[in-house]
């Protein structure tokens, strides 16, 4: 009986710190919540590739393996309103 306490006490402290983690990165990342890439608009920035985008935002291999994404462009594309990609999830 106490080690199913000890057991339960255990998982609900670590999907609450996960919990905190998660809120504590969104926090700090100055991200806003109300973009999403159903609002997004791809018709702003021809260089993405909508497929492209939804397939890294949906497959999150290349997250849990801690993976870096990298963005180029040709010189002289509007680099700038690519920070409009970020969303949070």
């Amino acid at each position: 009986m106490a080690a199913r306490l000890l057991g339960a006490l255990l998982e609900h402290e670590l999907a609450e710190r996960a919990k905190r983690r998660i809120e504590r990165h969104r926090t700090e990342s100055h991200l806003d919540p109300t973009k999403t890439l159903a609002a997004f608009d791809f018709g702003a920035v021809p260089t993405f590739s909508k497929v492209h985008v939804t397939a890294l935002a949906t497959g999150e291999s290349w997250l849990e393996k801690g993976a870096t994404v990298l963005l180029f462009a040709p010189l002289g594309s509007e680099k700038a309103t690519w920070d409009r990609l970020s969303v949070t999830h």
